[in-house]
Formats: C-alpha cells, sequence, structure tokens
C-alpha cells in the first residue's frame, strides 16, 4: 500500500520520473501534443531535484520504494510576509483518483500553516484545476502561459487564503 512521506535525496530520480511520466500520461488528456513534447521530456536535473528536497518542503507517494508522486511546497517571505508557493503535485496514472494527490496536499497545506502563511498560490495546469478547486483554491487570474523544455503550456493561477 502506497504510502506519504517527506522525500529524501536518494528519492530525486524517481521525483523526475514520476513528474515527468504524470505530464506525459496525465496531463496529455487536456493539453496538445505541442505542450507535452517539452514540459513532459526535460532532463533530469539531480540538483535542482536534491536542492529543493534539502531546502524546501517535498512529499512523496511511495509504494514499495517506487516513487508514484510527489508534492513540492516552497515559503517566500516578501517584507516579513510569508506566502507558500506549491511548485508541483504530480501523480502517476496507478496513483490517481486514490486520495493520495488530497494527502500530499493536506502535508502541504498544514506546512503552510506551520510557516505561518497567509496564502498559498499555485499554477494549475488544465487538468488539475478543478482537483484544486476542490481543495479549497480560487483562481487568481486568468488563463496564462509559461515556457518550460521549450513549449509554452497553459495554465490557471489560483490561491488559497490561509
Amino acid at each position: 500500500m502506497p504510502t506519504v512521506r517527506r522525500a529524501k535525496p536518494e528519492d530525486a530520480l524517481g521525483i523526475h520520473e514520476a513528474h515527468m511520466r504524470s505530464i506525459r500520461e496525465v496531463c496529455s488528456k487536456d493539453h496538445s501534443p505541442e505542450e507535452i513534447k517539452g514540459w513532459g521530456n526535460r532532463p533530469y536535473r539531480e540538483d535542482q531535484r536534491v536542492n529543493a528536497i534539502k531546502n524546501q518542503f517535498v512529499w512523496v507517494v511511495d509504494n514499495s520504494g517506487k516513487i508514484e508522486g510527489y508534492g513540492h511546497l516552497s515559503i517566500i517571505s516578501d517584507n516579513g510576509r510569508i506566502r507558500a508557493h506549491v511548485m508541483g503535485l504530480y501523480l502517476v496514472p496507478e496513483a490517481n483518483g486514490k486520495g493520495f494527490g488530497a494527502a500530499v496536499a493536506k502535508e502541504m497545506l498544514a506546512e503552510a500553516r506551520r510557516q505561518n502563511a497567509f496564502e498559498i498560490n499555485l499554477e494549475s495546469t488544465l487538468t488539475a484545476h478543478s482537483f484544486y478547486e476542490k481543495m479549497g483554491f480560487v483562481d487568481s487570474g486568468e488563463l496564462a502561459t509559461i515556457e518550460l523544455g521549450g513549449s509554452k503550456i497553459r495554465y490557471i493561477p489560483m490561491k488559497l487564503m490561509l
């Protein structure tokens, strides 16, 4: 049975693989092949993944040592006001619909509150938009694009006031 736990540096490659699989196999139902091409095939950057695990808040969905998803939360201080930002929350297809996304999101919300954040922001994929709405997030802007891996990806900015 998969469990949600804090990530360790040795999870870095598994996190990257689950992230790219989720984009290619889950987000591809709502995003165009042009979006998926660069976004879902980015190279593994161990330094970036390990740095996030060591210096920010990262959780994994661990299924007997195989990483099936992850959540990444960053804490930002703006002139003494603390915000949290969801850097990513992705699950492989076999972990979807089993409550793991909600479990990881609840860990992120709890950590944001522990850090005294007043709000959590994120850029939602088209695929995850209704999930985040169920978690209490609201749209905070219009549909926009960001370039990742050479692809322009559509996203919806969202926030949750704590």
